[in-house]
């Protein structure tokens, strides 16, 4: 891992381990990277919401593909 990444990893993770991955390209030079930068605002959601999407989420299907 390249001196850059290593404190890429180190400003975003604390100070990798070990055992941390050591490949370096250009792909995972961007996607540490990457930032998401999210603004809420202080209005409260209206009642059910958060009950409504806990339901969708449970009822969507698995990332796994797993056919259960």
């Amino acid at each position: 891992m390249t001196t850059n990444n290593q404190s890429k990893m180190a400003a975003r993770y604390g100070e990798p381990d070990a055992s941390a991955l050591l490949v370096c390209n250009d792909i995972i030079d961007q996607l540490l990277d990457h930032r998401s930068v999210r603004a809420f605002t202080a209005e409260p959601l209206p009642e059910g919401t958060v009950q409504t999407l806990i339901a969708a989420a449970q009822s969507a299907s698995t990332s796994s593909n797993l056919q259960v």
